[in-house]
C-alpha cells in the first residue's frame, strides 16, 4: 500500500463542462489540478452502469488517480423502520460493487443520526 498523501475532489466542479459521460475528460480534468484521487458520488442514487465505471477506472489509472465512491445520502443505519436499515444496507452493497467495478478501495457514506433514539439505545 502507498503511504504518499493523495489530494482530490468530491464530484466534478461547474467548470466541467463536458455534457457526455467521458471517462478520458474527468481523468485528463482531474489530472490538469495535479490532483491524485477523485470521489464518484452517489448522493442521490448508484447509478452508474459498471461498463462505464470499469471505463473510468481505466482512463483514472492511466493517470494514477485513485477512486472512491460516496454512497447515498439517504442511508440511515439506526431508522427505527427495519425496511429503511435494510434498504441502507442494500446502497451500501451497491455502492460497494461500483467500487469494485472503478478499480477503487473506499466507499465513504453516512450511517445517519440517531433519530428518535437516544444514543444510548
Amino acid at each position: 500500500m502507498n503511504d504518499t498523501p493523495r489530494f482530490g475532489t468530491a464530484g466534478l466542479a461547474d467548470s466541467y463542462t463536458v455534457k457526455k459521460f467521458d471517462p478520458a475528460a474527468i481523468a485528463a480534468y482531474t489530472a490538469g489540478f495535479g490532483l491524485t484521487a477523485f470521489e464518484y458520488q452517489c448522493g442521490r442514487g448508484v447509478r452508474l452502469a459498471h461498463d462505464k465505471a470499469a471505463a473510468l477506472g481505466a482512463a483514472c489509472a492511466e493517470r494514477n488517480i485513485a477512486l472512491s465512491v460516496h454512497a447515498p445520502y439517504y442511508i440511515s443505519m439506526s431508522s427505527l423502520e427495519e425496511d429503511k436499515r435494510l434498504h441502507s444496507i442494500d446502497y451500501l452493497l451497491q455502492s460497494c460493487a461500483l467500487v469494485k467495478a472503478l478499480g477503487g478501495r473506499r466507499v465513504i457514506f453516512h450511517s445517519g443520526s440517531c433519530g428518535k433514539q437516544s444514543r444510548e439505545a
